[in-house]
């Protein structure tokens, strides 16, 4: 253990707006090893802990030690208080480390003791010096334990006070897709979602295009807003567009886990010559038709740019950046009871709701069944509360068949 923790390795420094990754705690610092294993170009990587064992294997260009008089290296023992502490005894070396950066993102995992207490105090630093912070922050796994939950809930709320925008990731949520998957490769789903971001964030803004979003942008649409979506697809073939878009608008781990009631949207497309305008078009128009899925008033705010290369023959990426989302109606409308129950209820597949989980006497405008994407031969179907329609019924595609009496 002779390595010196705090210097710099193998970061070169790109011109442009600087990005920095911040990964606080173990499974923070963890989280971003991603990014380093693919050497990704232009991004500074700073891991921070109070254990400085864990520290020593991290692959960030800058490793800082925080609290070593206090913890004497050996982390804080899950108290979020020692966290907390330690990050304010030191808090000139993190300015130091991120010093220069515009936009940095802060990757932890919440419920322990230096994630979940030095996080906030790290955001703070960024904002007094200007940065636009973004904060990547994982949730803790249920059979943690209620304590563990709620020091996580805690740190979360104390989080989204302190810096521009938030993305939850949920690790319960891991559960729920593929079961015959190796644990390694589920587990890296996290990891995958906060490579994406960064990646698709740095793309955005200093990938030549031939229109071009830039860091003023990003600026004007993530600063203060709070919950946040970055979403990134790519698809191939016949159903390219198709594929790209749902993998963009829809995730299964995050919590906020598509873009619906977004006000504010950035939308980034790499296309190959292959693809037409009028596919660039319907791209913009599925987006903002997604947006407004059960938020009829919305009007987004989308702003658009684009790239078109060789080497994107037979392919094509899309970036989506949603902020300033409207408030679930089902929270509007709903009674304690109700919300309470649909809480509790297990949650359902990705794109789905079961007809089961509706509330019988409430009004709910989500689709249930496949959702509705182009290619699709059915409609979902929607059940339309009686307070608006006078009768509750269903629609689909055939009306005849589908329209009748609740």
């Amino acid at each position: 253990m002779d390595e010196k923790v705090g210097i710099s390795v193998g970061y070169e420094e790109a011109s442009g707006p600087k990005i920095t990754v911040v990964g606080i705690g173990g499974a923070g610092c963890n989280s971003m090893n991603l990014l380093a294993e693919k050497e990704v170009e232009g991004i500074r990587l700073v891991a921070i802990n109070t254990d400085r064992y864990s520290l020593a294997s991290s692959l960030a260009h800058v490793k800082l030690q925080i609290g070593e008089n206090m913890t004497k290296g050996g982390g804080t023992g899950g108290d979020p208080e020692k966290g907390r502490e330690a990050a304010r005894k030191d808090s000139d070396k993190i300015a130091a480390a991120i010093e220069g950066t515009d936009v940095l993102f802060i990757a932890t995992g919440l419920g322990g003791g230096t994630g979940t207490g030095a996080s906030p105090v790290v955001a703070e630093i960024a904002k007094e010096n200007g940065i636009l912070t973004i904060a990547f922050a994982i949730m803790p796994f249920d059979f943690e334990g209620p304590e563990t939950i709620k020091k996580a809930e805690e740190g979360l709320e104390e989080l989204r006070s302190k810096v521009d925008a938030i993305m939850v990731a949920l690790n319960s949520n891991i559960k729920n897709g593929d079961g015959t998957r190796p644990p390694k490769e589920a587990f890296g789903e996290i990891d995958a979602i906060l490579y994406d971001s960064v990646i698709a964030l740095r793309d955005v803004i200093v990938k030549p295009s031939d229109m071009r979003l830039d860091l003023s942008d990003i600026k004007a649409r993530l600063s203060g807003k709070g919950k946040t979506v970055i979403g990134v697809g790519e698809g191939t073939g016949e159903r390219k567009v198709e594929e790209a878009l749902e993998k963009a608008l829809h995730s299964p781990i995050l919590e906020r886990n598509n873009i619906r009631g977004a006000k504010s949207i950035l939308l980034h497309i790499g296309l190959g010559p292959d693809t037409d305008v009028k596919t660039l078009f319907s791209i913009v128009e599925d987006v903002i038709k997604e947006a407004r899925e059960n938020f009829p008033g919305v009007e987004p705010n989308l702003k658009m740019g684009y790239f078109q290369s060789e080497d994107m023959e037979g392919r094509i990426r899309i970036t989506v950046i949603a902020t300033d989302f409207e408030e679930e109606e089902v929270e509007k409308t709903m009674g304690e009871e109700e919300i309470a129950r649909n809480v509790s209820a297990p949650a359902a597949p990705m794109g789905t709701a079961s007809p089961a989980s509706l509330p019988e006497d409430q009004g709910w405008d989500a689709p249930y069944g496949p959702v509705n994407r182009k290619g699709n031969e059915k409609k979902n179907r929607v059940k339309i509360p009686r307070s608006i329609t006078g009768s509750d019924f269903l629609f689909g595609e055939d009306e005849e068949e589908d329209e009748k009496e609740i």
